[in-house]
């Protein structure tokens, strides 16, 4: 099927919009049946592949790499915990009684590590969801 649908954009290539084919002398650069034959790898390609895949449902099955989404996900938890801890120990300094008087109610003026942390976990929350 591959084969016959490369020799159709093949075929299809070689002649003009208005039915002709090309003139003698003309230079041909597509492949001929036995050229796909032999070398299916370049000219169908995964693009004949992706093409085959996509014309029925039953033929789109794609690995989905749990374990390792797994991981990666469990990564970024332990990453978005630490940076919570981060952001609750500057929270607390800054509210701490005997700390400089700070506005902890508005993000303009921000404290430079408490919104470095924050920016940071805005990432990291954005690849975890």
């Amino acid at each position: 099927m591959l084969a016959r649908q490369a020799s159709h954009r093949s075929q299809s290539s070689r002649t003009a919009k208005d039915g002709s084919r090309p003139e003698s002398g003309a230079v041909d650069t597509e492949p001929t049946e036995q050229e796909i034959h032999q070398k299916p790898w370049k000219y169908i390609g995964y693009r004949g592949y992706a093409d085959f895949i996509a014309s029925d449902d039953d033929f789109f099955v794609l690995r989905r790499f749990d374990a390792l989404n797994a991981r990666v996900a469990l990564m970024l938890q332990d990453e978005i915990s630490e940076l919570e801890e981060e952001l609750d120990m500057a929270d607390k300094r800054y509210s701490d009684r005997n700390a400089e008087d700070l506005h902890n109610g508005t993000f303009r003026g921000e404290q430079e590590d408490r919104s470095v942390i924050v920016q940071t976990l805005a990432k990291k929350l954005r690849r975890y969801s």
